[in-house]
């Protein structure tokens, strides 16, 4: 990891995101961007590069409430299945996570993630090759 438990740097030479980009061009390292977070973070002062006093929009509702009240509001959403994202590759290290079982029927053309089985407490074991 980068940053420690206090939000400090601990290991400079980490990098978990690389080629970051915004509307397909690199991004520059002195663009400003207004990041969503929940209040929480921003106000432990951990997160890095966040301080509680550059909050732009600190709004009443909890994030719960606004998911619950956008997908009551538009009951057909469009999918875009592009990958926004991917996992800088690392030698063949591989890490298991647990999901929802039923999410195994969704990994036909997706390669890259495995079903394993049962997890622990009824989630279903996967895992992914880095």
């Amino acid at each position: 990891a980068r940053y420690g438990a206090n939000g400090a740097v601990a290991n400079p030479d980490a990098r978990r995101i690389v080629d970051l980009r915004y509307g397909g061009v690199p991004v520059d390292p002195a663009r400003e961007f207004v990041v969503v977070t929940n209040n929480y973070r921003v106000d432990s002062g951990s997160l890095p590069g966040m301080p509680a006093d550059a909050v732009v929009l600190r709004a009443p509702d909890t994030n719960r409430d606004a998911v619950i009240r956008y997908f009551a509001d538009n009951a057909a959403l469009p999918v875009d299945s592009t990958p926004g994202w991917r996992f800088e590759p690392l030698g063949g290290v591989a890490t298991t996570f647990d999901g929802a079982p039923g999410a195994r029927d969704l990994l036909a053309g997706r390669p890259g993630v495995s079903y394993f089985g049962a997890g622990d407490g009824g989630w279903g074991r996967f895992g992914i090759i880095l």
